[in-house]
């Protein structure tokens, strides 16, 4: 039988609820706007080192691809294409729901693996694509280990995108422009990598605190059996209370231990749909709401 259709919308609601809820811990805020920062910073300096001179700055963010647009909207245009086109449905749809089945460890390189095959079609019209050559390994692997960072992003986030959308803004807006081809485009690339891969070792040490025994066992495990052939079952808790400040510290601090299980935060948010997890301010692995 068909769901019905209050029941869809409902569920709508409560994506969009948690995806673009900005009830998300301040430093995810310093991350999604100071990153964007060092990246121009170790960026066009290392560009001005190379070239020996300073990029000129008039040009900085300006792409032929937006013939006569300015920085702003050509960042806006990165915001709503690249990043809530793409975002909204890698790190708002597909790792979280992925993680509920898995750990973010092995949702990331999952989700990396659908965006490089996303990307397929643009090695038929885009020539930046079709010249990459031997760089398309590179390639793949700036989208794997970002991929890890991203995920790390909307972990903490709590699956919110916004930090992402931020970030992800920032990025192209410092990479694709016609300035950055070459040093500027690379240097911030490599760095990135470098954060990922940090990004993964934090979500393989999350999983070591689990114990390999749970963290493996999503990958093997019967998918048709009832819950108790499950030795990892979602866990729920139970709020009394959702406001950030009332929130006590060592539930964050448990729910951050729990990293890897599909964990439920149940609260009574205002004006939510029963459906929803309460979008609550602290790291989590947030699953489905088990009542």
């Amino acid at each position: 039988r068909s769901e019905p259709f209050q029941r869809r919308m409902a569920r709508v609601r409560a994506w969009a609820n948690r995806t673009f809820s900005v009830r998300f811990r301040r430093v995810w805020w310093w991350w999604a706007l100071g990153m964007p920062v060092a990246y121009f910073l170790v960026g066009y300096l290392t560009a001005a080192i190379v070239a020996g001179g300073w990029p000129d700055m008039t040009q900085f963010g300006l792409t032929e691809k937006l013939p006569g647009w300015n920085v702003a909207a050509v960042a806006v245009v990165w915001i709503l294409t690249f990043g809530l086109g793409e975002e909204a449905g890698w790190r708002g749809w597909l790792l979280p729901h992925l993680a509920e089945r898995f750990s973010t460890f092995w949702a990331a390189p999952i989700v990396a693996g659908v965006w490089i095959v996303w990307h397929a079609p643009a090695f038929i019209f885009n020539p930046t694509y079709r010249e990459m050559g031997p760089g398309i390994i590179g390639w793949m692997l700036a989208l794997i280990t970002g991929s890890y960072l991203l995920a790390w992003m909307g972990r903490g986030a709590g699956w919110s995108i916004v930090p992402v959308l931020i970030w992800h803004g920032g990025f192209d807006l410092l990479t694709a422009s016609d300035q950055a081809a070459g040093t500027i485009a690379a240097t911030i690339s490599a760095i990135v990598m470098v954060q990922g891969v940090i990004a993964a070792g934090i979500e393989s040490q999350a999983m070591v605190r689990l114990g390999w025994d749970e963290v493996l066992w999503p990958l093997v495990r019967p998918r048709f059996g009832g819950p108790s052939n499950d030795p990892s079952p979602p866990i729920t808790i139970v709020l009394l209370s959702v406001a950030n400040d009332e929130a006590p510290e060592e539930i964050w601090r448990r729910i951050n231990a729990l990293n890897g299980r599909p964990v439920s935060l149940l609260g009574r948010e205002p004006g939510a749909s029963p459906e929803l997890v309460a979008t609550l301010d602290g790291p989590s692995e947030i699953g489905r709401a088990h009542v």
